[in-house]
């Protein structure tokens, strides 16, 4: 029961008590991991500000949006201030916005020395969020290490460029796999070949045609996740993945 008190988790599932008032929600967490007193009620109403939640405490579970509810739910994982914090999917159903609000809260929590496992299918904020990262794919584990030294291990597959004409065809460069669609910054990006040399194909493209810029874009998770799918079970099984 004492380890149980040192953990805090938050679930993907809404789990809160819709028909209680938020206050009384949260103060019930509380009290449930072994907190008392008016310490509890001032430290619920010093969270919901923190959260930007100031005034919904004589409100409804079942009266907030979904984004409140995550957001409160969220505060009932942490309000016993837990070592090890679990979260799943913590950013479900919030604006982004209030995704930089309970990012930020995270960061201190884990400035503040508490562990954090953050179990995410959305690899960009798991980069943005994590210094670690345990990659499964299909239940088994694929990668395992800090993000940094991960990324040190794939070489950039990935050539971004501005051209001066937009219907320039890449196709004829050899060395490049696919092209992926013009993106809102007039952008597009090529996908290598497996042996092909990133340095090389931009010099290429920069001696044959015009650019407003051009550069060799480091991996992202999603491409190594993509990349170690396509190892362990072929390049089909990683096509079907990247779409």
């Amino acid at each position: 029961l004492a380890a149980k008190d040192r953990i805090g988790y938050l679930p993907e599932e809404r789990g809160v008590y819709r028909k209680m008032k938020v206050c009384a929600f949260i103060e019930y967490i509380g009290k449930l991991k072994g907190m008392r007193g008016s310490l509890l009620k001032t430290k619920v109403h010093d969270w919901l500000e923190r959260i930007e939640l100031p005034d919904i405490h004589n409100k409804r579970c079942e009266e907030l949006s979904k984004g409140m509810q995550q957001k409160v739910q969220f505060l009932a994982a942490i309000i016993h201030d837990p070592e090890l914090i679990i979260l799943d999917e913590p950013f479900t159903g919030l604006d982004p916005v209030n995704a930089r609000v309970i990012g930020k809260i995270i960061d201190d929590l884990h400035k503040d020395g508490r562990t954090i496992l953050f179990s995410t299918h959305v690899l960009p904020q798991a980069e943005q969020v994590c210094d670690r990262i345990v990659m499964i794919d299909q239940g088994i584990k694929v990668l395992d290490g800090p993000i940094a030294e991960i990324k040190q291990q794939f070489d950039p597959r990935v050539i971004q460029v501005e051209p001066t004409d937009p219907t320039i065809d890449f196709s004829q460069f050899t060395g490049i796999a696919s092209v992926d669609s013009f993106d809102k910054d007039g952008c597009i990006n090529l996908r290598l070949e497996d042996m092909a040399d990133a340095t090389e194909i931009l010099r290429t493209i920069t001696q044959q045609i015009s650019v407003r810029g051009i550069q060799i874009v480091k991996p992202t998770l999603d491409e190594i996740f993509i990349e170690q799918v396509a190892r362990s079970r072929g390049s089909d099984a990683a096509s079907a993945t990247r779409e």
